[in-house]
């Protein structure tokens, strides 16, 4: 039986997923991991290893300690910069897959 991890990551972490207006589907597809463990991640179902947390911190423009952490304030000015920085980085990956 899985155990429930702490309440506030996995909170976060759907947090930052809205934020950044995707679905699990596309978060799963970005870190190249089926959707269910994105599912498990947000419900608190599973953790995630070292690698994992530092590839969603990667995706959502933060830093590990900032994404397991509620430890900083989101302004306007910086969810437009992580978003662009976000998009360029999807932008990428895509035109890795079609050439």
């Amino acid at each position: 039986m899985e155990k429930k991890t702490g309440r506030y990551f996995p909170n976060r972490l759907k947090y930052f997923r809205l934020l950044f207006n995707l679905t699990q589907k596309e978060v799963a597809w970005i870190l190249n991991v089926h959707p269910t463990k994105i599912s498990k991640l947000e419900r608190g179902l599973i953790r995630p290893d070292q690698d994992m947390l530092d590839a969603l911190a990667s995706l959502y423009q933060t830093t590990s300690h900032e994404l397991y952490f509620d430890s900083f304030v989101t302004t306007r000015a910086w969810v437009v910069e992580r978003k662009k920085l976000f998009w360029n980085m999807k932008n990428e990956k895509i035109k890795e897959e079609t050439s």
